[in-house]
């Protein structure tokens, strides 16, 4: 089994200064809908952002931002389904909150290809 970590941080002001600059458009290109009404606020939408950027370190080559699904287990976890392509992965994602900071790990678990 290969295992393969990835980490992001966001700068939550930074992150509300693309957002107030551009707008819906700029949250359409990294987000569903249904993520958007997820996050409970700017710092949860921080974090789903972080959480992306974590997936696409631990997968290890950029993919689309809107592939990567974001939802929430009954605990409030969040967790994440990837494209078919990665149907084969097992992913595990937390993250953080801490002031103006958010915070995430992505760890992908891969069984090996048969030959």
């Amino acid at each position: 089994m290969k295992h393969s970590v990835g980490c992001d941080i966001v700068y939550i002001p930074s992150f509300a200064r693309s957002v107030q600059e551009g707008g819906s458009e700029f949250l359409k290109n990294l987000f569903s809908e249904s993520e958007i009404n997820l996050a409970s606020s700017l710092e949860s939408l921080a974090g789903f952002f972080a959480i992306k950027e974590s997936v696409i370190k631990a997968i290890g080559r950029k993919i689309n931002w809107l592939d990567i699904i974001i939802y929430k287990l009954e605990s409030g976890k969040p967790a994440v389904r990837l494209p078919l392509v990665y149907s084969l992965c097992d992913c595990d994602v937390s993250v953080a909150h801490h002031g103006e900071y958010s915070i995430a790990i992505a760890m992908i678990s891969q069984q090996p290809q048969q030959h």
